[in-house]
């Protein structure tokens, strides 16, 4: 995790207030945005994804959506601010995007499961993305090779 969200984060929350709304909401912002940027860099290594992002732009809506969702859903504490009507509306949503939200980094950040895709894809395929990079090889090199 990168320590300087976190303290980024934290540091906002005291910025904010001595109120238990800013450390929940920003600790879990945090948390959004590490797991936003490791699908970003999935999506734009992987060739088979970003084909498919490209081919149908509304799943750039989708994912904006979603995550756009789970930042509204943690800011919404910050009005209610007091720990006991936190409690409240964490209830009445059973807890279910936390619990999403903490499996969805355990299963990114810590078991890396992104990249162990990533990597098992490359080796089925043998196309790597920075193939892409080099270009088109000459005939000559080409016919060196084979």
């Amino acid at each position: 995790m990168n320590k300087a969200t976190v303290i980024t984060m934290m540091t906002s929350g005291l910025w904010h207030g001595f109120y238990p709304a800013y450390f929940i909401t920003f600790f879990h912002w945090a948390l959004c945005l590490q797991i936003c940027g490791e699908f970003w860099k999935f999506r734009t290594r992987h060739r088979k994804l970003r084909n498919l992002w490209e081919k149908y732009p509304i799943l750039d809506v989708l994912e904006n959506f979603t995550w756009q969702y789970a930042i509204a859903y943690f800011g919404a504490a910050v009005p209610l601010l007091l720990w006991d009507k936190i409690k409240v509306y964490l209830a009445q949503t059973y807890y279910i995007p936390f619990i999403i939200l903490y499996i969805t980094f355990f299963l990114v950040m810590k078991m890396n499961i992104l990249s162990k895709i990533l990597a098992g894809s490359e080796g089925r395929d043998g196309k790597h993305l920075s193939d892409d990079k080099k270009g088109p090889q000459s005939d000559e090199t080409q016919t060196a090779e084979s």
